[in-house]
């Protein structure tokens, strides 16, 4: 009598199907498991380029207080990935740090607390102001700009003094590098804003400036005097220092 094996193959079918499907869970979890790792490793990145820019703008807090150079902070480098700072000039100006770690950029920027102008860049001294009693006049005040790129050329607009005793004395002429920017016969009084009519160009390459000589109707032999550097740019210098005869 013959026995039909219709069943044969059938153990080994489920064997292999088993093996498949076996064979593509693993694969899934082998896929999740690397976008895990990888998910990880961004997150990782992100946070340590996100706590690398605030240290970053500890350091170039720190260079700016400490005198660095305020226009171009060295690039520097927190284990091997580099940071760079920019600082934007002017009035409402900001400093911005960006850092990398691996493939993940953050970038983090505050408001200048000591913005970059015209006015800060400006160096005046008046260790050899005084008063040349025959001709009416304050001489030896100078002035200077550092060698900053990032201001640029600045540009005095006017300039506001004032003095003490006053005694109503008036202001007739302003000379600045061997130029008249002001010149009247009524004068204006202590307090007052001379607008020059030529603004003054002062170059950025450490070069002196001269403020030649104020003239005035009558002066004293004793003065204390301020004067106030009106920027191009909206911002403002002050000095206020002794004149005697």
């Amino acid at each position: 009598m013959r026995i039909l094996r219709r069943h044969r193959g059938f153990a080994a079918l489920s064997v292999l199907l088993a093996i498949s499907v076996l064979a593509a869970m693993a694969a899934s979890l082998l896929v999740q498991v690397a976008a895990n790792q990888w998910t990880r490793t961004q997150q990782l990145q992100m946070d340590q380029a996100f706590y690398s820019a605030h240290a970053a703008m500890e350091f170039s807090m720190g260079q700016i207080l400490l005198g660095g150079d305020p226009c171009v902070i060295p690039t520097r480098y927190f284990e091997g990935n580099a940071f760079t700072i920019n600082r934007t000039t002017g009035l409402g100006g900001k400093i911005q740090v960006t850092t990398t770690r691996g493939s993940a950029t953050n970038s983090f920027s505050i408001n200048d607390p000591n913005p970059l102008t015209q006015a800060t860049s400006l160096n005046v001294n008046t260790s050899n102001a005084h008063i040349n009693g025959p001709s009416v006049q304050v001489l030896g005040v100078s002035f200077t700009l550092p060698n900053t790129s990032c201001i640029g050329s600045s540009t005095v607009t006017s300039m506001t003094l004032s003095w003490t005793p006053d005694h109503g004395y008036k202001i007739l002429i302003i000379s600045i590098d061997g130029s008249q920017v002001y010149n009247s016969q009524t004068g204006l009084h202590s307090g007052s804003t001379f607008s020059f009519s030529s603004n003054v160009l002062l170059t950025n390459n450490g070069s002196t400036h001269t403020l030649d000589y104020i003239t005035w109707d009558h002066l004293g032999s004793s003065e204390t005097i301020t004067i106030v550097f009106n920027m191009s740019d909206g911002s403002s210098s002050s000095v206020t220092f002794s004149a005697h005869t």
